[in-house]
């Protein structure tokens, strides 16, 4: 099942996050409210800091690697 999904980025040196979609701020407002409505221990299941992100690209990129090279066989 596919979800809303958004990102808020805080960069050093700026005063204001980065938001994407950054040409929908109210589907921005309206993640976000959704995610604080849910119960902390959901939160946390969701939440993905840069480093577990890249890892979670990292491996799923690999699975996929793996499958063309099986059919490319």
């Amino acid at each position: 099942m596919l979800r809303d999904r958004c990102a808020v980025i805080y960069e050093p040196g700026k005063d204001q996050p980065e938001l994407f979609p950054a040409n929908d701020i109210s589907k921005v407002v309206s993640v976000i409210s959704e995610f604080e409505s849910l119960p902390e221990t959901d939160q946390t299941k969701k939440m993905l800091s840069e480093e577990s992100y890249v890892m979670e690209r990292i491996g799923s990129s690999g699975d996929q690697l793996k499958k063309l090279q099986a059919q490319n066989r």
